[in-house]
């Protein structure tokens, strides 16, 4: 039996449509009808027979806020435009997640795909070098099951759950929901049924990670991930809203980090991860422990001649020093026991006095 609840991001908005209006958030049961038939009757909100995610949370929230009146006992709003430009703006927030231009209509498939959590490397990268840490237990490379479906939400699924009946499976798996092609929002709840999936309570922990110095290694890795600020942003208001963790705007990409990219020109930065997090005694964390890959680099790759222009005239008294042993040899070249001999030529014998003498007039005995 399905809830308004399970389905995180419409039931985020519902909640804060209700929160607005001073009102407690109903959650209706939700039942999908092979006739098609739509509408709330006894408490039980039909949704048809959609055909993929962001229709069901579309008709959600519609049904939701077409019966506020009647489900919450007081209006949505008075101001029936209101109304109608509110609505337009979620349906457009929904279609943002479900559509990206960037996905090939060629790659979508309807065959489920079988992953490991390495294979989403922001998801295993947050599990394996941050959260486990932190909360000392061993990551758990879980299994991840990838398809569209309009009945869940990006979810961990357990041996015995009824609701995704299994033949061949006999572990616990994560469901990814790819009809959510907005990477950083599918990302977010990757990871959050990630936590999952390593015996922890994803809430609970989103809410320490948020509160605490923790949060800077995440804004890093998802700095990393994803090219410019507002898919981070994107990424940890999914977090901070699914943990219900206030006031979570000033927990993004700090203003700090921000400056120093622009300073230097480097569109990403790594952040570093102190000792303190991971409980070591000494420096735990630094930028390649996130997994740092070379492309990640190749933006921010540049000549720098500063340390040439530095040695430069070294260099160069050298050569001419060679240059000068060469042409009185009358040689196109040099060993190298004659390049180390014109750059060092040997000592006078004459000159060489032992210490014992040197000392001599200094000692009063």
């Amino acid at each position: 039996m399905y809830r308004v609840s399970d389905f995180h991001i419409a039931a985020n908005i519902i909640k804060r449509a209700c929160k607005a209006r001073h009102t407690a958030f109903i959650d209706l049961v939700v039942d999908f009808d092979e006739d098609g038939n739509t509408g709330i009757k006894n408490n039980i909100m039909y949704l048809g027979a959609p055909e993929t995610f962001g229709t069901t949370n579309a008709n959600i929230i519609h049904l939701y806020f077409t019966e506020f009146s009647r489900i919450c006992g007081i209006p949505l709003w008075e101001c029936p435009k209101r109304y109608e430009v509110t609505l337009a703006a979620v349906l457009g927030y929904i279609n943002k997640l479900t559509h990206s231009d960037s996905v090939l209509e060629e790659a979508r498939t309807e065959d489920p795909v079988a992953l490991r959590l390495y294979q989403v490397p922001l998801a295993w990268i947050a599990i394996r070098d941050l959260i486990c840490p932190a909360f000392q237990v061993a990551p758990n490379n879980v299994k991840v099951i990838a398809f569209g479906s309009p009945y869940a939400c990006t979810r961990l699924v357990n041996v015995d759950d009824q609701d995704f009946p299994r033949e061949a499976e006999d572990e616990k798996f994560v469901f990814l929901n790819t009809d959510i092609e907005y990477a950083p929002c599918r990302d977010a709840c990757l990871l959050m049924a990630a936590i999952d999936a390593q015996e922890l309570n994803s809430r609970d922990v989103l809410k320490e990670v948020f509160e605490s110095e923790l949060l800077d290694s995440l804004v890093g890795i998802a700095s990393l991930s994803y090219k410019d600020d507002e898919e981070v942003d994107d990424f940890l208001t999914m977090l901070a809203t699914y943990a219900d963790v206030d006031n979570f705007s000033d927990h993004l990409v700090s203003k700090n980090a921000k400056a120093a990219a622009s300073a230097s020109g480097i569109e990403k930065f790594a952040q570093g991860m102190g000792s303190d997090t991971f409980g070591g005694d000494g420096p735990a964390g630094t930028w390649w422990f996130l997994g740092l890959m070379e492309e990640m680099l190749e933006p921010a790759r540049g000549s720098d001649w500063t340390t040439h222009a530095i040695m430069k005239p070294w260099f160069d008294e050298i050569q001419n020093k060679i240059d000068v042993a060469r042409e009185e040899k009358g040689r196109d070249g040099l060993t190298f026991e004659g390049m180390l001999r014109a750059k060092d030529p040997e000592m006078d014998v004459s000159k060489v006095v032992l210490l014992e003498k040197v000392l001599g007039s200094d000692r009063i005995w």
